[in-house]
């Protein structure tokens, strides 16, 4: 046994946390071994070091003779840190001070975190109560969302209150519609005198209806006399209906005129056609026009004497065969060739200025 007792021993026990110095009367000396010259371990104490430090001390460690904590853990306090803090602190050696936006009259907080224990006063949200809320909601934990009158729909995060109204609305909370006689930005502009009865819109100003001989949005114009609002607008959309007549009109002269123009080109052209018939190929040169003499006589050129007249007789059946038979042989250049290059008759009016642009091909004249 390494205990002894002396009466009236006295001895001074320093607590390594504080550099406290504890006078202990009738104190145990206490030592551990055969000689009794080892000291209890930090998380120890008392007779034989039997005792172990409490668990709310710092690092669970405390005086080896007295058991005094060197520190508590946070939301305790006292030499064994078996006390709590008190109401309104919290933390670490109770020196930290709960928010002042704690619900409740105490502002009273978890001892060991800082939590407000009544939730948060209107207007603040988060555990600790020390964000505020959002520009668009206010009160009891952000719960309620801004009157969607006030300007950028944001208002007070504790009230509620509006710093400003959109146009049309006035209030603490922008809640109400300008009277029936004003409008605009809150509400200071006058509905026009000339609005039957001064009443107008509560946000854009535009009258319910105008007085006699007033027109538009603000009643800002006068009517003609005799001349209703009604009428004016029957009367754009009869302008408006004559115009596109007159467009159709002129629409269609042009195509009346250009076809009309077009069948007098295609009956003045010369005809030269190539006829088949049952696969028969007749070719016939075109007729002369009449051409006026010097004197003022018409004459008439005789039918030319070269017109090709032969004809040559296919049937449908021999067709491919007669094309396949003479395309290796000099048949149909042969057939070309004997179409006469030149005329015999006379070309006197062909070539005059006003029939040039009538030749169809470069070396055939009508």
């Amino acid at each position: 046994m390494c205990v002894t007792v002396v009466p009236e021993y006295v001895t001074q026990a320093v607590n390594k946390g504080t550099q406290k110095t504890s006078v202990i009367k009738n104190a145990q000396k206490v030592t551990l071994g055969n000689l009794c010259s080892q000291e209890c371990n930090d998380k120890t104490w008392g007779q034989n070091c039997s005792q172990k430090c409490d668990a709310k001390c710092k690092k669970n460690s405390c005086n080896h003779v007295t058991g005094e904590c060197y520190g508590c853990v946070d939301g305790y306090r006292g030499r064994d840190c078996n006390s709590e803090c008190d109401e309104g602190f919290y933390g670490e050696g109770c020196n930290k001070t709960c928010s002042e936006h704690c619900g409740g009259d105490l502002n009273s907080c978890h001892h060991v975190n800082g939590s407000c224990n009544q939730g948060c006063d209107p207007g603040y949200t988060g555990s600790l109560c020390i964000q505020e809320c959002n520009v668009t909601t206010w009160g009891q934990n952000c719960s309620q969302n801004c009157n969607a009158s006030c300007m950028n729909n944001s208002c007070s995060h504790e009230t509620g209150e509006c710093s400003s109204c959109v146009v049309g609305y006035w209030g603490r909370f922008c809640n109400h519609e300008c009277n029936t006689t004003s409008y605009g930005e809150g509400c200071r502009q006058t509905c026009s005198a000339n609005c039957v009865n001064q009443l107008c819109h509560h946000e854009t100003g535009f009258c319910n209806s105008c007085n006699e001989s007033r027109l538009g949005d603000y009643c800002e114009f006068g009517r003609q006399q005799g001349v209703s609002g009604g009428g004016a607008t029957v009367s754009a959309v009869v302008a408006v209906l004559v115009i596109l007549l007159v467009i159709l009109a002129v629409v269609a002269g042009v195509f009346i005129w250009r076809n009309w123009k077009q069948k007098a080109t295609e009956k003045r052209k010369d005809e030269n056609d190539i006829h088949l018939s049952n696969w028969t190929f007749r070719f016939h040169t075109a007729q002369f026009e009449e051409c006026e003499a010097e004197n003022g006589e018409v004459t008439a050129a005789s039918a030319p004497t070269n017109s090709v007249t032969d004809t040559i007789a296919v049937s449908v059946q021999e067709l491919k065969t007669y094309i396949q038979q003479h395309s290796v042989d000099s048949h149909f250049l042969d057939q070309f060739l004997s179409v006469p290059m030149t005329s015999g008759s006379p070309q006197t009016c062909g070539v005059l200025p006003e029939n040039v642009k009538k030749n169809r091909y470069k070396n055939i004249i009508p």
